[in-house]
């Protein structure tokens, strides 16, 4: 599987029953993940609030990123899962789910798939949620109106791009890291990275 890890943009598809590919691609999307959480950070730092509709965009793609980490570093455990449903919904998650983590099938992923796994206890489900609305709120913005976002003003959206940002941080630090330099998946790049959106985030809700 050739490395995308300049081209973010473009899906690389592991062929089914990959593990080692999945690995390698769950690699490049912790860096991506990281990338844009302290892009995030540094927008909210600006405190503009048309700048922060894309904070909230640019956390979700980490979250998003992050939802592919965890599915690659599962992906042993999911494909036996999924072996003793049906061949269908095993050839659905290596050719549509793993590669690109489709946004409107992010609830089944985190609900059903990683329930299943060893993150099931680690507080996904209203993580990803939060993460939705932060989506629904980069399109909309603020509104009374909860079918249009849920959050009725800008401060109440910042609250929670910081508390999914320090999910984020907690989830990778504590959990994630661990396991990927335990696999050899972490690099120098992925520290630093790593170590940036800690200091931004201490600094802002530090500042207040």
């Amino acid at each position: 599987m050739e490395q995308v890890r300049t081209s973010p943009e473009r899906v690389i598809v592991p062929q089914q029953g990959d593990l080692a590919g999945a690995m390698r691609l769950a690699r490049i999307r912790m860096l991506h993940s990281l990338e844009e959480l302290v892009q995030a950070l540094k927008i909210i730092d600006k405190e503009e609030g048309g700048v922060l509709r894309n904070a909230a965009g640019k956390v979700f793609l980490s979250w998003k990123n992050l939802i592919g980490v965890l599915l690659g570093l599962s992906v042993e455990e999911i494909d036996k899962l999924l072996l003793l449903k049906s061949e269908e919904q095993r050839d659905y998650f290596w050719k549509s789910l793993l590669p690109y983590i489709p946004t409107g099938k992010l609830l089944k992923i985190v609900e059903e798939l990683l329930k299943g796994t060893r993150w099931a206890d680690k507080g996904l489900e209203y993580a990803n949620r939060v993460a939705l609305a932060l989506h629904q709120f980069e399109y909309n913005g603020p509104s009374t109106d909860p079918e249009v976002s849920i959050y009725p003003d800008n401060a109440t959206a910042a609250r929670d791009i910081l508390w999914l940002a320090g999910y984020i941080l907690e989830l990778v630090e504590k959990h994630v890291k661990p396991e990927m330099q335990e696999k050899g998946l972490w690099d120098p790049e992925h520290e630093e990275l790593l170590r940036r959106a800690k200091d931004l985030l201490r600094y802002i809700v530090g500042r207040g």
